[in-house]
């Protein structure tokens, strides 16, 4: 109930006829092991499960995984370094970014950890941690939009175009071929955001912020096992 509609610490509270406090340590308690118990639906998958999900284009190239951040807006932090450390120039607000990976039939892959928003899509794609073409074979393709080009540089990458009089036909025509295939990862993230919790303003510690997002992938993963993402869409 509380991770699909964010209902605040005192109504849920009055549900249940305990304290608002009560509410908010049963959360600190209790978030890490349904995380522990759910982590299983979101495994890194072996070379065998990344060919069945993978997507062959009509020039050949085989798109393994689709690649994006999203950010959430957070309340406004007390410090001011945090303040600036926490402040997207994208979302003109203060907030945490998150990127993820799936597969084109919608499947997730990867979360990563939660970051400050100040950090853009290239920067939290080059953390140490995350770098996920370092997982996959070097003709498994990703697929992004243009703020990973630079992948590009040490794995086979393909991003789409933004659209210009003056692209050329062939070029257009793989952008129209890659633009349903990314967007994949936009309705993963628009099934992630039924969650209110993630499509509110944060109003809890961000320390759990991570701890949140990947159980909820964990959670929309149960779902696609159940019922194919384009079916949900549709």
């Amino acid at each position: 109930m509380w991770l699909r509609h964010y209902m605040c610490g005192s109504i849920i509270g009055w549900i249940f006829s305990i304290s608002a406090s009560t509410v908010t340590r049963c959360i600190r308690k209790y978030l890490p092991f349904l995380h522990k118990a759910l982590s299983y639906l979101l495994p890194w998958p072996s070379i065998g499960e990344r060919n069945f999900g993978a997507k062959h284009l009509s020039t050949g190239e085989k798109i393994s995984i689709i690649i994006d951040c999203t950010e959430q807006a957070i309340l406004k932090p007390g410090n001011k370094l945090k303040e600036q450390a926490h402040f997207s120039g994208k979302k003109k607000c203060h907030t945490m970014i998150c990127l993820a990976a799936c597969c084109p039939t919608g499947k997730i892959y990867y979360v990563s950890d939660s970051y400050n928003g100040a950090k853009n899509d290239p920067a939290v794609y080059n953390l140490p941690e995350v770098l996920l073409h370092k997982r996959l074979q070097y003709d498994e393709w990703i697929c992004g939009d243009p703020a990973f080009a630079f992948i590009s540089n040490h794995h086979p990458c393909i991003t789409t175009s933004p659209p210009k009089p003056t692209i050329s036909k062939e070029k257009a025509k793989l952008n129209a071929e890659l633009i349903p295939i990314r967007l994949v990862i936009e309705n993963v993230f628009g099934q992630m955001k039924k969650f209110q919790i993630l499509r509110q303003q944060f109003r809890h510690n961000i320390k759990l912020h991570h701890l949140i997002f990947k159980t909820v992938a964990c959670l929309i993963n149960l779902k696609i096992k159940k019922t194919p993402l384009r079916s949900i869409i549709d």
